[in-house]
Order: structure tokens, then C-alpha cells, then sequence
């Protein structure tokens, strides 16, 4: 077990225990690094059989400090009006104010302030579109880092040549278990990663895909709420699985047929196709032996796979698809249906358990990853692409050296603070209190993956999936043809212009 899991566990149960709350989740990704990555370094034990805890030197603190003049530090972020769960929250905090992450973020930046002598900033835009473009093509150095979106700005700031390679940036070590190596990895292109999701950062666990259900709707259908946490622990939770529960859910409340007002197995949205299918382990892109990103759509297997998941997607007599509602305020009342226990299952992004429908809701919910389509596989979760950000550092930002330290140092502060105060605010949520969900959560975090073509969203390769699963019948075959051609030009023009 490695030392960084025993530490953070040892600090999330520190904090769960003073707040009267046992959990034994353990660190929320530790396998951020698919490559083996430095240990940090152990002191000696107190005392053969002593009970005192090892003391150890963190990451953080074997960094090598810095003098930077008491310089600004700017991150600029993307305003976004209307939303209370994707705003740019982790960046900065002005001052402490007894918020649990609010404060966490304010300790981190400070540890990095006083050990660089820097001003951390954030500068929060609502056209950083086209701020980051005057910035770079003026050679502005007002900026130092963007935090991205992946699926809308990644793809057009690193081909345009906005962003800096960050495997060129000394000061920083990718291997490092606060970068997350397996989403990372396929945000790379030919050797090149224009931008990193990382702990620095919770939106994108925000973004991350899970599914909750509601503990009193499934005791009053009869399911044992412990039945699905020991499934998914057993790694045996499927799709199958999934409808069979939601199934036994289902209750016409007026006898006239189900509509949204009734009981239903499962809330979900034609988005969701994409979290399924990345259970399935299966991809839109793979890389060939010469690592060359090509086409998968042709894969039998991939074909076979999401006609699957089709099968289950197109019964809407267990599943109730907020775009099908009719409800005027669709997302904000499939969540309230759902927190007011009309719902068994709901599948949406982790960001959910923080909004008021949740924290208010008078009954408790667990937490579950995504099913596999069958128990041979490996969980998988991916995220809401047009969500989740990560950070990348700006061309014409006044030292590249200087914003690889800076961002390594945020990453492995973060280990010890936001990382720490972000599982404890999740976990702690009025109706989640249990145990079982905090190790789920652990799970779906430390299984993250992305597919690199929805990721750049090649073709619009993401409403393929979607039309596949809104059409009558099942239309693979002829919406992957209709695309085949754009598909693979996409895919040339990006790799191409990451290899420029």
C-alpha cells in the first residue's frame, strides 16, 4: 500500500472522526499515475512496537524552494453564469471563511506563497475564449496558467498553438500521483500534453459520472441497500443488474399509465450513453502498435458493445429520460423528482450530491459507480466532457519554468489540503453517511478514464452516440458510415497539428 494512500487516509479519518462520522475510504485516486512514481521518504520509526505514527516527509516538503519576488501568479478561469456547480471554485480563496473547501483551497495557495515568495491570482472571465487568444497573439504576459475546458477549448487553444507541451516543464514530475495519469494519458498526443487534470483541481471530480439511489425506495421494493454496495464491491455490478433493480421500482401512482410524475427505476439523459460505454472498457479511438491514434469504429466488438447497451437504453418503461419530461426547467426537475424519492436510481455527475435538491433531501442516498456491461470487465468512469477543466500553462506566459514549479508545488499541496477537505465535504453531505459510499467514491475516482475522440469530439462523435440511442431502432452501422470520412479527417487534422 503505498505511503501517499496511508497518509491521506489517516488525515480523511482524522477529519471524518471529528465530525462524528466513521469512513473508511481511502485515498480518492491512487492510482492518479499509471507509472510507478517516487515514494515519499519515511523517517525512522520512533520505537520497535511504538504506537506513535511514522512520521513522514510529504511531497510538498521535499520540493525545493524558490524566491520569486513576491510576483503574481495569474490563473485565468471561465466565468460561467447561471451555474452553482461548475464554477471555477477551486482555484482561489481571498480569505478563510470556515467553508471546509474554501479553507482548504486558501491553506494550499498560502503554503505555495510563502515557500516561492509569489501572489497566486485567479482572474475569472466569462470570453476567456478570447481573452486567452489577444493574450497570446499580443504576447501579454498578464497570465500565466488557463484552466480549461477539455471538450470546448482544449482542442482549439492546443492546436492553435496557445498552450505550452508540459512534459517540456522541469519543475514539474507527471508522475506524481496528484496528476492523473490514465486521464492524462489520453489527453496526450503524439508525446504531447497541452494540458493535465490534476488535484489542483475538484471540477472535473465534479464532472465525474456515478449513479445514486435513493436507500428508503429500494427498502420499500424490497432491496437491501447493502445487496448493490456489496455487488459493485465484488466487482460482479453489470448493466443487467441496473435494470433488473430499477425494475421492481417502477409504480403507476394514478393507474393511467406512467408519465414523469410517477415512480420510475431510473432518471437518466441520452447523454449517458457515454459513461456506459466507457465501462465497457471499449473506445471511439485506440492507438495502433505505432501508438497512432485511428479509428475503432469498425471494431466488431465495439459494434457489438454498444448495441448493448442500446438494448437496455431504449426501454423507456423502467428509464425516464429528462429530455423526454416535457418539464419546462428539465434538469433542475428531474433533480428535484429524484430527491423528493420518485426515483430508485439516478445517473448524473458527482457534482449533483452538492446541490440544494441534495443536501435538503429528506431521505438518505448512496452512492454506486456506473455498471459494467458484464462482471469480466474493469470499472471505468469517465466524465461530462463539456464540464470538467484541467490546467494547462499559456504560451506567453513570462516564465514556462517558473509555472511548471508553481503548478507542481498547487499539486502536491493540494494532497495534503484540498484533496482531503474535498472527500470530507462530499462524504458529509446531510443523507450521505456511510461508509459503503465513501469507498464507492474512491472507486469511481481512481477508475477515471476518458475517450480521446469525445474528449476532442472528433465528427461529433459524442451526438452519434446519442442519436444511436434516441433512434427507433438500432442505427450503428449507418450512422458510423456516415462518418467514417470526417471521423478520420478530424483525427489527421489534430494529430497533425499537435505534431507541428
Amino acid at each position: 500500500m503505498n505511503t501517499r494512500f496511508l497518509r491521506l487516509l489517516s488525515l480523511l479519518l482524522a477529519l471524518l472522526t471529528c465530525a462524528g462520522i466513521f469512513s473508511s475510504c481511502g485515498a480518492p485516486a491512487e492510482d492518479r499515475s499509471p507509472e510507478s512514481r517516487p515514494e515519499e521518504t519515511a523517517a525512522p520509526e520512533t520505537g520497535s512496537g511504538s504506537d506513535t505514527e511514522t512520521e513522514r516527509v510529504s511531497r510538498f516538503d521535499e520540493l525545493p524552494a524558490a524566491d520569486y519576488g513576491e510576483e503574481e501568479f495569474v490563473i485565468l478561469t471561465k466565468n460561467i453564469t447561471g451555474s452553482n456547480m461548475w464554477d471555477p471554485l477551486d482555484i482561489y480563496a481571498e480569505t478563510m471563511t470556515g467553508d471546509l473547501v474554501t479553507d482548504a483551497i486558501y491553506e494550499r495557495n498560502k503554503m505555495v506563497e510563502e515557500k516561492y515568495r509569489i501572489s497566486i491570482r485567479q482572474f475569472d472571465d466569462a470570453n476567456y475564449e478570447s481573452t486567452v487568444s489577444t493574450s497570446v497573439s499580443t504576447n501579454s504576459t498578464e497570465f500565466d496558467v488557463v484552466d480549461v475546458n477539455l471538450i470546448t477549448t482544449l482542442g482549439t487553444f492546443a492546436t492553435k498553438g496557445y498552450l505550452t507541451d508540459l512534459h517540456t516543464l522541469e519543475g514539474m514530475d507527471l508522475r506524481q500521483s496528484y496528476w492523473d495519469g490514465k486521464v492524462n494519458a489520453n489527453i496526450e498526443i503524439r508525446d504531447r500534453l497541452y494540458a493535465a487534470v490534476s488535484e489542483i483541481t475538484f471540477i472535473d471530480d465534479y464532472a465525474t459520472w456515478c449513479l445514486l439511489f435513493n436507500k428508503k425506495r429500494a427498502t420499500d421494493v424490497g432491496i437491501t441497500p447493502s445487496d448493490l454496495y456489496d455487488l459493485a464491491a465484488a466487482g460482479k455490478w453489470t448493466t443487467e443488474d441496473l435494470y433488473d433493480y430499477a425494475e421492481q421500482a417502477l409504480r403507476d401512482i394514478n393507474g393511467d399509465g406512467m408519465d414523469p410524475l410517477d415512480y420510475w427505476g431510473i432518471y437518466t439523459q441520452y447523454e449517458a450513453v457515454n459513461p456506459l460505454l466507457a465501462s465497457t472498457g471499449l473506445t471511439a479511438v485506440v492507438r495502433n502498435e505505432q501508438g497512432e491514434l485511428v479509428s475503432n469504429l469498425g471494431n466488431p466488438e465495439l459494434l457489438d458493445a454498444v448495441e448493448a447497451l442500446y438494448e437496455y437504453m431504449s426501454d423507456k418503461t423502467v428509464q425516464l429520460y429528462a429530455e423526454d419530461t416535457g418539464f419546462s426547467d428539465v434538469w433542475n426537475r428531474v433533480k428535484a423528482q429524484f430527491a423528493g424519492g420518485y426515483g430508485l436510481f439516478f445517473i448524473g455527475p458527482v457534482g449533483n450530491i452538492d446541490l440544494s435538491y441534495l443536501r435538503e433531501m429528506e431521505e438518505e442516498y448512496g452512492i454506486l459507480p456506473l455498471p459494467k456491461l458484464d462482471e469480466s470487465q474493469e470499472y471505468a468512469t469517465t466524465m461530462q466532457y463539456n464540464n470538467a477543466t484541467a490546467v494547462a500553462v499559456l504560451t506567453s506566459t513570462s516564465s514556462t519554468e517558473r509555472a511548471g514549479v508553481i503548478l507542481e508545488a498547487m499539486g502536491a499541496a493540494s494532497s495534503e489540503t484540498l484533496t482531503v477537505a474535498f472527500y470530507e465535504k462530499v462524504l458529509t453531505r446531510k443523507r450521505v453517511r456511510d461508509s459503503e459510499s465513501a469507498a464507492m467514491l474512491d472507486l469511481i475516482f481512481r477508475n477515471k478514464v476518458v475517450d480521446t475522440a469525445l474528449l476532442y469530439n472528433w465528427a461529433n462523435i459524442g451526438g452519434m452516440f446519442q442519436r444511436i440511442m434516441k433512434a427507433g431502432s438500432f442505427t450503428y452501422a449507418s450512422e458510423a458510415a456516415g462518418i467514417a470520412e470526417s471521423f478520420d479527417e478530424a483525427i489527421r487534422t489534430t494529430v497533425e497539428a499537435f505534431g507541428g
